[in-house]
């Protein structure tokens, strides 16, 4: 009786265990998130964060793009368009920190695509939520599309663009 029980709670866990590997997202599509994820974090400016994480956190910032980046955005402050540099976009996060006390960059509604084993699509909802230096608010929402390439066996930004959802 007791063989029967210890056999079933085994035949249980390697049924759970092939379920877990069977339905688990592709390791690409996890290394894709967790790019996305680390940009969000390094870009934003916490209430809490010292001038030295800022420092650490605008020098990772261009380990994450592609050389040159295109981007083609409406942002808060007009539009940004061009192809830059990774340490040109670095500079534009750090000029956003002088700017503000505080803002937070997050990402929602992620879907990614692995195009090929070097490129990669995510279409997502971007939010900037911050406070200026003046105490003004501001609040920005985008669909945003961003195209990742394979790089040095690490993913990086290639292309931003705003997606559009509507068209007539």
């Amino acid at each position: 009786m007791i063989v029967r029980i210890f056999v079933l709670i085994m035949l249980a866990i390697m049924i759970g265990c092939g379920f877990y590997y069977w339905l688990r997202p592709p390791e690409e599509v996890v290394q894709v998130r967790k790019t996305l994820e680390k940009l969000c974090e390094d870009a934003s400016k916490p209430k809490s964060g010292s001038a030295a994480s800022l420092v650490l956190k605008s020098q990772r910032l261009p380990d994450l793009f592609v050389d040159p980046c295109q981007l083609d955005l409406l942002g808060i402050r007009g539009e940004l368009t061009g192809k830059f540099s990774p340490q040109e976009l670095a500079s534009l996060v750090v000029r956003l920190h002088g700017a503000f006390d505080t803002y937070q960059i997050k990402a929602s509604d992620v879907q990614i695509t692995i195009d090929s084993p070097t490129r990669a699509t995510i279409e997502f909802a971007g939010s900037f939520h911050g406070r200026t230096k003046q105490g003004e608010t501001i609040e920005e929402l985008r669909d945003l599309t961003a195209h990742l390439e394979r790089v040095d066996d690490q993913w990086r930004f290639a292309q931003f663009s705003i997606r559009k959802v509507i068209e007539k």
